[in-house]
């Protein structure tokens, strides 16, 4: 079976989610996984509420750090 790959920018999938990659695959995109290594760790402190917000701006600064060293054609 032939795959036809619809998109012709690199698309970086950040994450380990095995269900992203499966749906980027079914969907015919072509792309290149990078796992970003960092901790989970928040302030036992911190207010249940902001914990998932914490931990999203944290990986997204780490993606834009990642990022900013590509090349992207």
């Amino acid at each position: 079976m032939q795959t036809t790959h619809i998109n012709k920018r690199k698309i970086i999938l950040a994450s380990s989610s095995p269900r992203r990659k499966q749906l980027l695959e079914e969907s015919g995109f072509w792309f290149e996984t990078i796992k970003l290594d960092y901790d989970e760790e928040f302030s036992s402190e911190m207010p249940v509420e902001q914990v998932a917000v914490y931990l999203a701006e944290k990986k997204l600064k780490l993606r834009k750090i990642f990022l900013s060293k590509e090349k992207f054609y």
